[in-house]
């Protein structure tokens, strides 16, 4: 009996940590810190977005206003973020045309557990 409990125990924990790495914002929730880092690095982290100079505003249902300063261009843009209940998300740029040189028109990623963990900022 004891050895079935250790097995069970032992997949909850892989399932767990399973979860935790793969979708870690079924576990941990989203913040703005999660949406900025994730959205930055789509882009392009470093080259031409810091997650310092994006900031993120959370809005009624998954969705999430976000700016970010396009060093390529020395721009503002502003991207609607929407963040599905697994921490994936899809974003529309929503001011100014597109135009080749500026960041893209749509991005899709999910949060990671870097993201949480903010490695390389």
């Amino acid at each position: 009996m004891s050895r079935i409990i250790s097995i069970l125990v032992t997949v909850a924990i892989l399932v767990f940590i399973g979860v935790t790495i793969w979708r870690p914002a079924k576990i941990f929730g989203v913040s703005d810190k999660q949406v900025e880092s994730s959205l930055a690095r789509s882009i392009g982290h470093d080259e031409r977005v810091k997650r310092t100079e994006t900031t993120c505003q959370e809005g009624s249902g998954g969705a999430w206003a976000c700016v970010v300063f396009d060093r390529g261009t020395s721009r503002q843009l502003t991207y609607r973020l929407q963040v599905g209940g697994d921490g994936c998300w899809d974003a529309t740029l929503t001011n100014g045309p597109v135009v080749p040189g500026l960041l893209p028109q749509t991005l899709s990623a999910c949060l990671s557990l870097r993201d949480y963990i903010r490695l390389g900022v």
